[in-house]
């Protein structure tokens, strides 16, 4: 994506250069952090750093006015400064570079996975609970933010942090010096001073500034030298600088590699006069190529490759030269659906799929590439292309056998209108292939794939009319569709046989049982209030609020005479009825085993009978791939469906769809928490405790906003989230938002607990281990009790903690290295990046 714009830099300006000059265009922002509180540490080098890289930056030819350089900044001016710099870099063109440099403290939060965190100088006493909301998460705070801004430029991160020994506690709740795993995102070089868990220098042998930012000044400098060079120059310089116990990292995801500076020969005094080279033609575009490939098939099929309509043109002429050459495919036909392919039209993909299915038109068959077709045009929204990757998964052609995903395929394309989708998916449910066996789902997608004049699908619905399978046997009906089949395909010889075994037989016909009257056969048992309500021709309303009635006396729970009540409200068209039903199935309540798939057929029936919570339940089984194929595409689709239905849980779930880009390629919280706002709003907790975490953090709402986070953390407790009377607990321990309420935080803490919540088991155990908020005062039995809580509910800070008791025999427990050393392991199993609990692994002389 990047390629240095290359811009005449006179010789006069760059004297340190004697060739010509091409340079890199773009922005930059410093920001050096050095005038720290005393229980911090002040620093001394990160200014000049600052001057030392701007300079550099210059030489190799960065505007002044596009470098942005800030001192001793607040976390609001970091913060800001981070937002406008990715608002100007969506700016750039992908020539450009957006170059981001911070030097000052760093430090990284425990069990917080990678836990990168910027200090600014506004952070108070490391001691404190409060310190780490004073800081800058790293990779949501700024790499989130530039990866937002979906910049087309190279962004290059070099952080020259952790740099001397930042005095933070050794306990439970304190942090490790370092950077942990180096994080990565596409498009962006990241680079760190040291490696994770050191020290970088601040200056070395009074050198006035850091060996990292003389070494990255050197190597910016150095002309010819791409990106990916530069820092791989850094490392040993610095290693060797630092006698080696200091090693830079970094990842390196560009998509172009630039140069910064490049440098031409010196000129000859008298050159001789030579002819010019012959430049070098550019890189080909797509429409280029094929135009250039195809040239030999006419000036029609030249302008209708750079027609600029996603093949539509190209596609047009081969189904107009297919049409010509009687319906039959040929090489020159084959060459043109797959550049149509390539241009983007899907269902051109999925001809050319076809041909390298079959070995049509010449084209060497090949089941792999055929798959891959199939997929592309299936992707693009050609519902036959669905149909045909499905049935490559059922039969293990060109991919390895899956029933699931041939059933999620097929049930795409029957959803867009492919007939032979519908009939391969009524097959599934008619063999029990990826599915559970359902004759009357068979029955279902055989008759829309016979509608859709599928003679497959009229032989085979004609099969279950014929024998009474899902439904009441009428031979009349099967001798009907049997004849319909051979309409459609006059060699169909199963169905020619279908005729002749019941052409001469004289049956009257049987008048198959109305749906209500089978209804009623089948709950006959369940008394005459039942069967009233079946035929009260309200879509099963009434039916529906007697399994209510029933449920509510059974203790709230589904029983099988419950369960059998709303799987019959559901077939009479009852929203309501389906969704219990397909919870039932779900969780295999009532002595039903577990089944996905049938939760997914009334979970489906749910939404398309427009009953909202319906489609929110089947985007989630989407999203997560029970009873069917995972994709979150769909699971968006059916979130969007929900949420726009007026479903608020489905607005949550579509919020939380934005917020970490499934279904979409790249999040969008500005997006997310519009949804999680209008799911709080319509009264679902998720939502309000969600909305609260993007005001606490400041994602997607502009800025940070501790006291609205609070009023949502309230919501979504009052509401009965249990994360939310959690969080809420948290901001009054720091008093974060509100005034600081121990008593408030172990309340809600206690709450939160008591609903198997291990994290506030963990934190209320804190409580009574330091006597804050808790009756009584400090009590370190009821601290093992609830430390002993949080690791059971697998909270690795509760089994260290649990450990450290062990250790010195608090809490009634007699001293016992072997039971720390065992709850120690236990926390590393949970959070295998805990450096603290290595370290007190060894000291008890284990290794970790």
């Amino acid at each position: 994506m990047i390629q240095a714009v290359r811009l005449l830099i006179f010789a006069a300006v760059f004297s340190i250069f004697s060739g010509s000059a091409f340079a890199a265009t773009g922005i930059a922002l410093l920001i050096g952090n050095e005038k720290y509180q005393s229980t911090i540490g002040p620093l001394s080098s990160p200014g000049k750093d600052l001057e030392l890289i701007k300079r550099s930056l210059m030489e190799v030819g960065l505007d002044e006015s596009q470098i942005v350089m800030i001192k001793d900044a607040s976390r609001i001016q970091m913060l800001s400064a981070i937002e406008d710099f990715a608002v100007k870099a969506r700016h750039l063109n992908n020539d450009e570079i957006a170059f981001f440099y911070y030097a000052g403290h760093g430090a990284k939060k425990p069990n917080s996975g990678a836990g990168l965190h910027l200090i600014p100088t506004s952070a108070q006493d490391v001691s404190s609970s409060s310190f780490w909301y004073e800081t800058i998460n790293f990779n949501k705070d700024v790499v989130d933010a530039f990866t937002n801004s979906e910049s087309r430029a190279a962004w290059i991160l070099a952080i020259d942090a952790c740099r001397n020994e930042l005095k933070i506690p050794s306990n439970t709740r304190g942090a490790d010096r370092g950077f942990g795993i180096v994080p990565s995102s596409s498009g962006m070089l990241i680079s760190f001073a040291a490696d994770d868990n050191q020290t970088a220098k601040d200056n070395i042998g009074g050198s006035a500034n850091s060996p990292y930012a003389m070494a990255l000044s050197k190597y910016l400098r150095t002309p010819n030298q791409r990106i990916s060079a530069v820092f791989g120059a850094v490392r040993p310089d610095v290693m060797e600088r630092t006698s080696y116990v200091q090693e830079p990292v970094y990842t390196n995801k560009l998509n172009r590699d630039p140069i910064l500076i490049e440098i031409g020969p010196t000129p000859k005094p008298e050159p001789k006069p030579t002819p010019k080279p012959e430049p070098k033609p550019g890189p080909l575009s797509l429409v280029q190529q094929l135009q250039q490939e195809m040239a030999d098939l006419g000036d029609d099929v030249r302008r209708a490759i750079g027609a600029g309509d996603n093949g539509k043109s190209v596609d047009a002429i081969a189904m107009r030269w297919k049409k010509e050459n009687s319906g039959n495919y040929s090489p020159r036909i084959a060459r043109l659906f797959k550049a149509s392919c390539l241009l983007g039209q899907p269902v051109a993909c999925t001809d050319y799929g076809y041909l390298k299915d079959t070995g049509n038109g010449g084209v060497t068959v090949d089941d792999a590439e055929a798959v891959n077709y199939y997929l592309k045009g299936c992707d693009g929204g050609s519902p036959t292309g669905c149909s045909n990757v499905g049935y490559m998964y059922e039969k293990g052609i060109g991919t390895g056998q899956n029933y699931y995903s041939a059933v999620s395929y097929y049930r795409k394309g029957c959803d867009g209108g492919a007939a032979r989708g519908c009939t391969n998916l009524g097959y599934m449910y008619d063999t029990g292939k990826g599915v559970d066996k359902s004759y009357a789902q068979a029955l279902t997608y055989y008759d829309k794939g016979c509608s859709g004049d599928n003679s497959t699908g009229c032989f085979n619905l004609g099969s279950l009319y014929e024998y009474g399978l899902g439904t009441t046997a009428n031979k009349p009906k099967a001798l009907e569709l049997y004849q319909k089949a051979v309409r459609l395909n006059p060699n169909y010889e199963k169905a020619k046989k279908g005729i002749d075994r019941l052409k001469n037989l004289n049956v009257n016909p049987v008048k198959p049982k109305t749906l209500a009257e089978r209804l009623q056969e089948d709950l006959a048992d369940l008394g005459y209030e039942v069967k009233n309500a079946i035929v009260a021709n309200d879509n099963g309303k009434t039916l529906n609020a007697i399994g209510l009635k029933w449920k509510k006396e059974d203790g709230n729970t589904f029983t099988r005479r419950v369960t059998r009540v709303f799987d019959a409200a559901c077939q009479l068209g009852s929203g309501g009825a389906c969704v219990d039903a397909g919870f039932v199935h779900e969780k295999g309540y009532a002595g039903y085993p577990v089944s996905f798939s049938k939760a997914v057929e009334y979970y489906q029936s749910s939404c398309i009978l427009n009953y909202y919570l319906g489609c929110s339940n089947l985007g989630y089984m989407y999203e997560k791939g029970r009873g069917v194929s995972k994709d979150e595409t769909t699971a968006l689709r059916y979130y969007r469906t929900a949420c726009n239905g007026g479903n608020p849980l489905g607005c949550t779930n579509l919020g939380y769809m934005y917020e970490s880009g499934k279904g979409m390629g790249s999040s969008d919280l500005a997006t997310a928490v519009t949804y999680y706002r209008k799911g709080c709003d319509g009264g679902n907790a998720l939502g309000c405790t969600n909305l609260g975490y993007m005001y606490e953090q400041g994602r997607g709402t502009g800025s940070v906003n501790l006291y609205t986070a609070v009023s949502y953390y309230q919501k979504g407790c009052d509401g009965g989230n249990i994360r939310g009377c959690a969080n809420l607990g948290w901001m009054y321990e720091t008093g974060k938002g509100t005034t600081r309420d121990y008593f408030k935080a172990a309340s809600y803490y206690t709450k939160a607990c008591n609903a198997d919540y291990a994290r506030s088991c963990t934190n209320l155990g804190y409580l009574y281990d330091t006597g804050n908020g808790v009756s009584g005062g400090k009590n370190m039995y009821k601290a093992v009790e609830y430390y002993r809580k949080g690791c059971t509910g697998r909270n690795s800070i509760g089994c260290s903690n649990l450990a450290i008791m062990y250790e010195n025999g608090y809490g009634g427990l007699s001293k016992s290295t072997t039971e720390a050393i065992r709850y120690y392991r236990q926390a590393l199993e949970i959070n295998p990046s805990d450096e603290k609990v290595k370290s007190n692994l060894r000291r008890l002389g284990v290794t970790p």
